[in-house]
């Protein structure tokens, strides 16, 4: 992107002194169509180069809040849009494989989060803030059938259940150059319950790489 602000502002230079240079009215506004269509363009191609997709793998370590806490561990992906260098529109896919006989912490779990990043980058380390709606959904998450009644219950007894989420928190990012960057998320995952529809906090760790497919 710094080529083509050195480019753009080279032209808009140029198009500056053979306006000076005019002395007939008539082609000093010329002159300023001229500049206002440069400047167009260069607002036009700065966007188009600060705009581009990026896509990489994290580990994830969620720690749920239930009976007792317990760390899960998990992999996921995160693809972005980039909007601006301040902003971009972020979502996240993570599993999580282990406890699924965990009844009381839900099992297994799958999370789709999709929102919002916003903040600010200096050369190459960016933080922003990022709100994710979306849902979590747990394998040992509601109750299915008639069961014995003993605790915990036999992970049998219940079935896949999905809920509500949203995760608020925080983005880092450093860009080792033009197309790689290492990212980490620390957020809280907040959970609805679905029996008494209260909120649960479960932090969460992400840590990964990240691929861009263009701009700076």
């Amino acid at each position: 992107m710094d080529k083509v602000r050195q480019a753009t502002l080279a032209r808009m230079d140029e198009v500056q002194r053979m306006c000076q240079k005019e002395k007939c009215k008539v082609q000093s506004e010329k002159c300023k169509v001229a500049l206002l269509l440069a400047m167009l363009v260069a607002g036009s191609q700065v966007r188009a180069q600060e705009r581009a997709i990026e896509a990489g793998a994290q580990l994830a370590v969620l720690n749920v809040n239930g009976v007792t806490d317990t760390t899960q561990a998990g992999l996921g992906g995160t693809v972005a849009y980039v909007i601006s260098d301040a902003w971009a529109i972020d979502g996240l896919v993570a599993y999580f494989p282990t406890g699924d006989n965990d009844v009381v912490l839900g099992g297994r779990k799958v999370e789709g989060l999709i929102g919002v990043r916003a903040g600010k980058r200096w050369n190459d380390l960016g933080v922003f803030g990022k709100v994710r709606p979306g849902f979590v959904r747990y394998g040992r998450g509601t109750g299915v059938g008639v069961c014995i009644l003993i605790y915990p219950p036999p992970a049998s007894c219940y079935g896949p259940d999905n809920r509500f989420a949203v995760d608020i928190g925080a983005v880092a990012d450093y860009r080792l150059n033009k197309t790689v960057a290492l990212r980490i998320d620390v957020g809280d995952t907040v959970v609805r319950s679905p029996i008494d529809a209260s909120f649960s906090n479960n932090l969460q760790v992400n840590v990964g790489v990240m691929f861009r497919s263009s701009g700076r």
